[in-house]
């Protein structure tokens, strides 16, 4: 990602940065019966399990999908400092995941592509290092929370009905909100000898996802 950092004061700096992307996936099936009675039509493709929206076999018995992507993405990092050792920051960030399409998809339902997946990320820390008599204390600490997007999980689908055909692909299942906080300390006591250790608490959930029972129930 490319970025630049500007000195606002003697003490504060501000670095941004920014990506576009831009991603196409192709996908290209062909799925055939292969334990048909028939093995000679088997062999040479004409059973087929490929299927276009009408639920007819495909010619070939292949499948020709496309689909484009795009998604901005940025970083706003301020960083302010107290002394040449000690200064806190916060930040903001984004991420992305392109979509695509799942594996094994026999019809055109199951061969709609899934959306990209989004994260926006907040971050607080500490950054301090500290010379006590003969020894050097460091002290890193950060909380953060993360607030995710149309999270793409494998899910059971219910496709088509009633009744409907249950089966597995990859969706924008879910939402999620993850926040937790980081303490790392290392105490040079020596030139020769470190003690060091480092302590987290992490808080997820799912604030949605969704899946399909064995009666095709959303759930």
């Amino acid at each position: 990602m490319p970025r630049a950092t500007y000195s606002l004061t003697d003490k504060f700096n501000l670095t941004l940065g920014a990506r576009y992307s831009w991603d196409e996936r192709r996908y290209s099936p062909s799925i055939h019966h292969d334990f048909s009675q028939n093995l000679l039509a088997s062999a040479l493709g004409s059973v087929c399990f490929e299927t276009d929206a009408n639920g007819a076999p495909l010619p070939g018995c292949r499948a020709f999908e496309k689909a484009n992507f795009a998604k901005p993405t940025f970083n706003l990092t301020g960083q302010y400092r107290f002394t040449s050792r000690e200064q806190v920051y916060a930040s903001i960030r984004s991420g992305y995941r392109t979509g695509g399409f799942s594996v094994g998809s026999e019809s055109a339902a199951q061969r709609l592509p899934y959306d990209p997946e989004t994260v926006v990320n907040y971050e607080l820390g500490y950054k301090g290092e500290f010379q006590l008599g003969e020894t050097a204390l460091r002290v890193n600490a950060a909380t953060y929370y993360s607030d995710y997007k149309n999270i793409q999980r494998s899910v059971v689908d219910c496709l088509g009905g009633p009744p409907c055909a249950l089966v597995a692909r990859v969706q924008n299942a879910a939402a999620a909100k993850i926040k937790g906080v980081e303490v790392e300390m290392t105490w040079a006591l020596t030139t020769e000898l470190e003690l060091s250790g480092f302590s987290s608490y992490t808080d997820a959930k799912y604030d949605r996802y969704f899946s399909s029972s064995a009666t095709g129930t959303p759930g």
